[in-house]
């Protein structure tokens, strides 16, 4: 069940941290000639990242003030953590939802290979090194009885690959917990792709409702349930979704 437990730690990271992580898309839209959506992601990671001075005093210009580190984070067994996605390591960069966890025996690497190797159709990694990467960066944040933390995205999936029209999930290394085992955080959403207009999210429910039927019934499959992580209604992306993730216990 949701509930809130207290502010959560923005790190600061500057423009040209957040270009160099994502140079790998950023060189995919120009190879797609997506100039216009080329130009308001880079505004949507100078919006989001470190207030630079003059905008803030010199004091300030690598401190995000407290009053913007503060977000609502779900508990999740033995988990705190954000529901969101996030563009930067900063909250006000909200990105799409969660709503997909794997526990038990749901280690990042073995829910990748699952995806890729024992699912009908096959799921295809969205990033080949030197060769395309069609995914911008994202991080969720949670934190456990050990540490607060930023995980960056693991894993970009897509059933298509990098075509126009594909299912895509970013997979996020949740760790070990006492209560959910090891475990991973995902986000999936269908989305159209145009030149000039790339990444278009159409859905977020029916698309975690197909991710579900994916693994039910299949014997690594040991159960699903769900669980409220965001406001019913909420929209993202301009698309409403129902706040509510499926939790996939594998064996």
């Amino acid at each position: 069940m949701a509930s809130k437990t207290g502010p959560a730690v923005a790190v600061p990271q500057t423009i040209e941290e957040l270009q160099k992580a994502n140079e790998g898309y950023l060189n995919w839209l120009d190879s797609v000639g997506a100039r216009e959506e080329k130009r308001r992601f880079l505004q949507s990671l100078q919006e989001s990242a470190v207030p630079l001075a003059p905008t803030y005093p010199r004091y300030y210009a690598y401190h995000v003030p407290a009053f913007l580190c503060q977000t609502r984070l779900v508990q999740v067994g033995g988990v705190s953590l954000s529901p969101y996605t996030h563009r930067t390591t900063n909250f006000l960069s909200l990105a799409d939802p969660l709503n997909l966890i794997f526990v038990g025996k749901a280690g990042v690497d073995r829910v990748a290979e699952i995806f890729i190797d024992m699912l009908f159709p096959p799921w295809l990694d969205t990033v080949i090194p030197n060769v395309y990467n069609c995914a911008d960066i994202q991080w969720v944040y949670l934190r456990n009885a050990v540490r607060p933390r930023w995980q960056q995205m693991n894993y970009t999936l897509a059933l298509g690959g990098c075509a126009f029209n594909r299912c895509h999930v970013r997979l996020f290394d949740g760790g070990y917990d006492e209560q959910l085992g090891d475990f991973t955080l995902a986000g999936v959403h269908y989305e159209e792709s145009y030149l000039r207009k790339i990444h278009v999210i159409q859905d977020w429910d029916k698309s975690q409702d197909f991710v579900r039927h994916l693994f039910e019934s299949k014997p690594f499959c040991k159960g699903i349930r769900v669980e409220r992580l965001q406001d019913e209604g909420e929209e993202r992306e301009n698309v409403a979704h129902d706040g509510i993730a499926s939790v996939i216990e594998l064996q």
